[in-house]
């Protein structure tokens, strides 16, 4: 194997670097500056060619196609810089076509919120029975691209969502979405141990600061995913939630109510000191 030829680019930083030594240190600094803002135009010029190189790629080219597919459900007017840019992350993580599917499932059954999309603070869904884990995986995804930013209550009691639907839904609010939702009711639904571990985990991490009511009544969770639970809130994981409905539930829920009393205490002492 040939052994590689240094670029003259090299030659020339290195020649320039070696005459520093003879000259005054504030001399020094503006031209290691320079040399800096050198190499940086050199990268970027670099990382132009591969970006460019990248996008010719198969996998990016329904991107455009899938952009437009999602202006038809949140339309044109409410596409700003930074929700596209939002959307185009996600359509790199997760593909631009289930991106560009998942947004349009919004404008249908059982969703059907397209003009609610950026702006909606209210989202009820009650009794349907129709939302499963395929249909929150999707409705997660919209959610992971920035979509919703000020809902503030969101119902999906009685349903059908289980751990994996959870498990999504917890994954997007960790990665920040739906920072100022107050009250979250999953009632009713088929949540067991595994989806709440997922979502105690991501309220762990920052998830759904300003919640205030979750409801968790009538699922599967038992001891596991209940202590999980606690041990978050314990550990300052939804730090204004002063209401966890957990009745009819198989596992014991007195450890997540005994720090929600500790929370009520705690609170009842700060204001008796004003």
């Amino acid at each position: 194997m040939k052994a590689r030829k240094k670029s003259p680019s090299s030659n020339t930083t290195s020649s320039k670097t070696n005459r520093l030594s003879n000259l005054s240190n504030n001399a020094r600094n503006v031209i290691a500056n320079h040399l800096k803002i050198a190499d940086l135009l050199l990268l970027s010029q670099v990382s132009k060619q591969h970006r460019s190189h990248t996008l010719s790629r198969t996998k990016f080219k329904p991107v455009p196609n899938a952009l437009k597919r999602v202006r038809a459900t949140v339309s044109p007017n409410k596409m700003t810089d930074t929700r596209r840019n939002n959307i185009l992350r996600q359509m790199n993580k997760n593909g631009a076509e289930v991106v560009a599917e998942a947004f349009e499932a919004m404008r249908k059954h059982p969703w059907s919120i397209s003009g609610g999309l950026y702006s909606s603070i209210f989202l009820k869904y009650s009794k349907t029975r129709d939302i499963e884990d395929s249909a929150m995986k999707k409705f997660a995804t919209v959610l992971a691209s920035g979509a919703l930013p000020n809902l503030s209550v969101l119902r999906l009691w009685g349903n059908q969502i289980g751990d994996v639907g959870l498990s999504a839904l917890a994954k997007a609010c960790a990665n920040g979405a739906l920072t100022n939702l107050r009250t979250l009711d999953l009632g009713n639904n088929n949540i067991r141990d595994n989806g709440l571990k997922a979502f105690a985990s991501a309220c762990a991490n920052g998830a759904l600061p300003n919640l205030e009511c979750l409801y968790l009544d009538a699922n599967q969770v038992g001891d596991l995913g209940l202590k999980a639970l606690a041990q978050a809130c314990a550990n300052g994981a939804l730090p204004k939630c002063m209401s966890i409905l957990l009745t009819g539930n198989p596992g014991n829920h007195r450890p997540v109510q005994n720090v929600l009393r500790d929370r009520v205490i705690d609170a009842n002492n700060i204001m008796s000191m004003f």
